[in-house]
């Protein structure tokens, strides 16, 4: 059987509706791996994330437009934050938790990168532009999330370079917020040109992995960037086997 893997939803509210949603390049992503995805409404019952770590075999945390609530991490928002969705905070922080718990493979995507950081008593940056000198742009609304922006340097020795065979990938970018303080436990594998954390990984867990941009979206156009998928459920599999 496939491995199972649990993809969290963001919410989009639409004729007075609230809806859970998610970009379909994740799923993809997830299929052309050899996963079979599972997508997870927003529950209000945190507890219920225990039984889904059970179940299932791997957790992707996924990227979207609501930051975490600074208050998460011991700050006042500032007037520079988007949009905060404090059930969804409380829900993936029960999932985090639970499934690295149950020693489950855990890959985070943008806003997902941040949720583990933060998860595991890390900080960000509310807004990168306001509080990063010199900061080059990390949100780019002019280009689709299937396009190339900007270079990261991938510390040698990381997971994130034995996965990609390189020092330097080109990735797109598409977050306001990003890792100030690296959590206790874990390192950094991977900055951009300015300094900017734009990846993680825990030091003791088989994989738990944080990266700030989108590479769902670039699968199709850019194969090599399957391999972080295809990585993430040969962990799944191990897990399995172990």
């Amino acid at each position: 059987m496939k491995p199972i893997i649990g993809i969290t939803t963001s919410t989009a509210t639409i004729n007075h509706r609230t809806y859970n949603q998610i970009t379909n390049y994740y799923d993809h992503s997830i299929e052309m791996s050899g996963g079979l995805p599972v997508l997870l409404p927003i529950l209000q019952d945190i507890d219920l994330a225990q039984e889904l770590a059970a179940q299932l075999d791997g957790l992707i945390i996924s990227g979207g437009d609501e930051d975490i609530n600074p208050e998460a991490y011991g700050e006042i928002a500032t007037q520079c934050v988007c949009r905060i969705n404090t059930l969804r905070d409380a829900w993936e922080f029960s999932l985090y938790r639970q499934f690295k718990e149950a020693g489950k493979p855990i890959l985070g995507i943008c806003r997902g990168c941040q949720v583990i950081n933060v998860c595991e008593g890390g900080s960000l940056y509310q807004n990168l532009c306001h509080q990063v000198h010199n900061c080059c742009n990390h949100y780019t609304g002019h280009k689709l999330m299937c396009e190339l922006y900007h270079d990261i340097k991938i510390v040698p020795g990381s997971k994130l370079h034995n996965i990609f065979a390189t020092n330097i990938l080109t990735t797109n970018s598409f977050h306001n917020q990003a890792v100030k303080e690296i959590a206790s436990g874990f390192k950094a594998s991977a900055h951009s040109d300015d300094g900017i954390i734009e990846a993680i990984e825990s030091e003791t867990a088989p994989f738990i992995v944080g990266v700030q941009a989108h590479p769902e979206a670039l699968t199709d156009a850019y194969p090599h960037f399957i391999k972080l998928f295809k990585a993430f459920i040969g962990a799944t599999e191990k897990t399995r086997r172990d």
